[in-house]
């Protein structure tokens, strides 16, 4: 099977680019001015989340919904890692889409329950994270990562939810 590389790189890009409205979407409603800089800054604990309460209209963030995020979020992340693999993909571009899966779990939209909580984790290790080897801001392939994430995989499991990862690389 053959394929072009600018088509790949636009696919690559356009869902990239999905997966991160996604994450973001519930964001838009809100705009927060911007804080002074502090010199210490303090990472969210799964303790210290605020629960976020429905507006009026508004339906509550669902368990299926914060999977469904990280399915999105999972899902560019097994595409830039065979997309790397395959060659098809640079450093550089490798190195940006797995920053943006970073940034994708920092606006996950969160419930107060187990799955909630170990997202909330997982962006606190993000936020801490040694640099991959080649320059992104996580080591995706690191032993602590896989934990992170298959933690979220089997609560959203235990929830009545799942995580599918629609990674089907080059066809």
């Amino acid at each position: 099977m053959s394929y072009k590389y600018g088509t790949l790189s636009k696919s690559l890009t356009v869902m990239a680019a999905t997966a991160f409205v996604l994450a973001i979407a519930g964001c838009a409603s809100s705009v927060a001015e911007p804080e002074e800089q502090r010199a210490e800054v303090a990472l969210p604990t799964s303790a210290s989340t605020p629960s976020i309460a429905p507006k009026a209209g508004e339906s509550a963030i669902s368990t299926d919904h914060v999977c469904g995020q990280v399915t999105a979020i999972g899902t560019m992340e097994g595409n830039t890692a065979a997309g790397y693999a395959a060659g098809a993909l640079s450093v550089g571009q490798f190195v940006a889409q797995m920053d943006m899966v970073a940034t994708g779990y920092e606006h996950v939209l969160v419930n107060d329950s187990e799955v909630g909580d170990l997202v909330t984790d997982s962006v606190i290790f993000l936020k801490t994270a040694q640099a991959s080897p080649i320059g992104a801001r996580f080591d995706h392939e690191s032993a602590e990562w896989q934990d992170a994430t298959s933690a979220i995989a089997a609560a959203c499991h235990a929830a009545g939810s799942s995580i599918t990862m629609l990674a089907d690389f080059g066809g």
